[in-house]
């Protein structure tokens, strides 16, 4: 029979350790929904990793202290071993720079879009994107729940951008991408657009948040204001960070 001064001896912690106020998160919507616009209001400095080409007239307008890395996808054609020789170059890069950034330890880190991530991996590791078993996605899964491991244990906000798609089925919107990722971050939102006669309006819905499962359902919308560049007014990244972390 062990004691619990005998568990503390042996490395057990007396209570859990304090919650870094960060947070790990995955922002999904349609194109020019204002994906990026959120990811760009989170704290500063912010590590940008673009494997997409939607950021072009929309980053530069922060005046934030940035590091910018574009990952160059190359031609998906060809037989499976040159396609997975191809991307794996490519995706074995990807991990590098996302397990150097987190090491910052202060500021955001934006991976755009995840959604890509995701399908350079299955290229990288079967070099093809359909006709796969389930049960070789094995190694493909490992990598991506490693960047969300190191993503968890970084004092820095990582944000993950999806695009949006419909089920085949049913029609109802989804999220493009690896199907288990909202079970391992910490919070989803869904960014919304209306186009009014005064401009568009832009609003984000909180589709999960483990800090604080209140939020769920409650619609994060842009206050009826401009700012002095004519842009309207959205939802402030920090914002959601005092909600969860007050």
């Amino acid at each position: 029979m062990t004691t619990i001064e005998a568990l503390k001896e042996r490395g057990w912690q007396a209570g859990a350790p304090a919650a870094p106020k960060r947070l790990v998160c995955s922002i999904e919507g349609w194109d020019k929904s204002g994906k990026t616009h959120l990811a760009m209001t989170a704290p500063e400095p912010i590590i940008y990793l673009d494997l997409d080409v939607g950021t072009e007239g929309v980053i530069e307008r922060f005046s934030k202290e940035l590091l910018w890395y574009q990952v160059d996808q190359p031609e998906k054609l060809g037989n499976h071993r040159d396609v997975m020789e191809r991307f794996g170059k490519i995706w074995a890069d990807l991990l590098t720079r996302v397990g150097e950034a987190l090491q910052l330890e202060e500021g955001t880190l934006v991976i755009d879009t995840f959604t890509e991530a995701y399908e350079i991996a299955r290229l990288a590791h079967f070099g093809k994107l359909a006709q796969v078993q389930p049960h070789e996605y094995a190694k493909c899964y490992s990598d991506l729940r490693e960047i969300l491991r190191l993503a968890s244990k970084s004092k820095m906000n990582t944000i993950l951008l999806h695009k949006l798609g419909k089920d085949f089925h049913t029609g109802v919107p989804e999220m493009k991408g690896w199907s288990d990722l909202p079970y391992q971050v910490q919070a989803v939102l869904r960014t919304r657009r209306e186009d009014t006669d005064n401009g568009p309006v832009f609003s984000a819905e909180v589709r999960s948040c483990r800090h604080k499962p209140n939020l769920m359902g409650k619609v994060l919308a842009q206050e009826m204001t401009t700012e002095p560049r004519g842009m309207p007014y959205m939802l402030d990244f920090g914002m959601l960070l005092d909600l969860i972390h007050g």
